[in-house]
């Protein structure tokens, strides 16, 4: 993969993240649904999400 390539991929997935993060953060944002990005009952799966603690390290 050249560098023109790597650096695509990089620029994907900081968007991707910056998207999942939006949505965690604002999960009553009806764009969502009127954009048709999640349905309302997605919408419903991300609002009850609820992260898992991670473990500690010794």
């Amino acid at each position: 993969m050249d560098d023109l390539e790597n650096g695509l991929v990089l620029l994907k997935k900081m968007v991707e993240d910056a998207l999942y993060d939006f949505c965690i953060k604002y999960p009553n944002d009806k764009i969502y649904v009127n954009e048709e990005v999640f349905t309302e009952s997605e919408l419903d799966e991300i609002r009850e999400y609820k992260p898992k603690p991670m473990p500690e390290t010794y």
